[in-house]
């Protein structure tokens, strides 16, 4: 158990922020926090405001979600953060990735699918799970969606890389091998596209 030492109003005037023994614990609608009776000096715990919260806000929490889906898809990963600086709690948050994934809203097989569609014209394989790794795509999923690449992929991905860099430059073997080792490639496609480039610039 703890205290409520501290409720103060957002910016949006609608909703509140819960601080417990001094410590931020949880955001809650203005009209939840009235209603529960909830006021300084009030003893309370994760799971009681946990349970409040997820009684009368996970409704709030799927929409606020759904909003930020709606723009592109996203990651577990990123709307977890997203509603945890909103302040919703981890039961609440898990309820509401659950809900979305039935829903279909949230799949992060499907996302590292996409995102190596996307950007395997513009980078190689390391660089890709690097950022699916940063989004919060475990490394199996992001394994499992590169091994669609052939290395055929690769090398003419980091060709095409090769010749937009080398379009306003002179060709340099060492300034080419860095940009594209910059760019994710191995080191046997860095290899192979400048030994390609430096054909083609002949």
């Amino acid at each position: 158990m703890g205290k409520i030492t501290d409720i103060t109003l957002q910016r949006s005037g609608k909703r509140v922020n819960i601080f417990v023994d001094g410590s931020f614990r949880c955001g809650l609608e203005r009209i939840t926090a009235l209603q529960a009776g909830l006021a300084v000096g009030m003893e309370t715990d994760d799971a009681a405001l946990e349970a409040l919260q997820l009684d009368s806000e996970k409704e709030t929490a799927f929409n606020k979600a759904i909003a930020f889906v709606s723009s592109r898809r996203r990651t577990e990963k990123e709307i977890r953060l997203k509603l945890r600086e909103k302040g919703y709690m981890p039961g609440v948050i898990s309820a509401v990735i659950a809900k979305l994934r039935d829903y279909g809203y949230v799949n992060d097989a499907q996302f590292a699918h996409d995102y190596v569609e996307a950007y395997k014209d513009r980078a190689g394989g390391m660089k890709i799970r690097a950022e699916l790794r940063r989004l919060g795509i475990s490394d199996k999923l992001a394994d499992e969606a590169l091994r669609e690449l052939s290395a055929d992929d690769a090398l003419e991905s980091a060709m095409n890389c090769a010749r937009r860099y080398l379009a306003a430059r002179d060709f340099d073997r060492q300034k080419l091998y860095r940009h594209l080792a910059s760019k994710g490639y191995s080191f046997d496609i860095v290899r192979e596209a400048v030994n390609r480039a430096a054909q083609e610039e002949e």
